[in-house]
C-alpha cells in the first residue's frame, strides 16, 4: 500500500508538467487522499491493537496528519499562488514538478527493492532544510511579483 503513495505523488508531478486530469483535480486529490489514508490505516492495523485503541489511534493519527498537512499548505500555497500570477511561474513549475517526480521514482524504487537509493538519500538530506526552502520560495515569489510589476510599468 505504501507504494501507492509514491505512485500518487509521481502522477501528481506528471500532472503538474502535463495535465492528465484537467478540471478534475479535486476528484483526483480526494482519491489520492483515500489512498494515503488507507496506507496509514494499514500501518496502524498491523499493530494488533484492540478495537477501541485502534479507533483512537486512527483518529489521532488522521487528525495529526491533517493538521500537519494544513500547516504545510498554509506555509506553501500562498507563495505558490503569488508565484503562479507571475511570468516566472512556467519556468518554476516544470523543474519543481520534475524534482517531485524524481523523488517519487526514488520512493517507488525503494519500496520495490527494500533498499535506500541515491534519490531517497538526497531527499533525506534536503528534508531538514524545508523551512529554508519555503523561505526561498517566498523570496522567489515576492521577487517575481515585484519584477513583473516593474516590467509592467515600463
Amino acid at each position: 500500500m505504501e507504494i501507492l503513495i509514491a505512485v500518487s505523488i509521481l502522477i501528481s508531478a506528471i500532472h503538474a508538467i502535463y495535465p492528465i486530469f484537467p478540471r478534475r483535480e479535486t476528484w483526483v486529490a480526494a482519491g489520492f487522499g483515500l489512498i494515503h489514508g488507507l496506507a496509514f490505516a494499514t500501518v496502524l492495523a498491523n499493530l494488533d491493537l484492540g478495537v477501541k485503541a485502534l479507533a483512537l489511534s486512527v483518529l489521532g493519527f488522521n487528525l495529526g496528519i491533517e493538521l500537519m498537512q494544513l500547516c504545510i499548505i498554509l506555509m506553501i500555497v500562498p507563495w505558490l499562488i503569488l508565484l503562479s500570477r507571475t511570468s516566472f511561474y512556467k519556468v518554476f513549475r516544470i523543474p519543481a514538478a520534475a524534482i517531485a517526480a524524481i523523488a517519487a521514482i526514488g520512493w517507488i524504487t525503494e519500496r520495490i527493492t527494500g533498499q535506500p537509493n541515491l534519490i531517497t538519500a538526497w531527499v533525506d538530506e534536503v528534508t531538514p532544510h524545508a523551512l529554508w526552502i519555503i523561505g526561498g520560495l517566498a523570496a522567489l515569489s515576492v521577487a517575481a511579483t515585484l519584477d513583473d510589476r516593474r516590467l509592467a510599468k515600463k
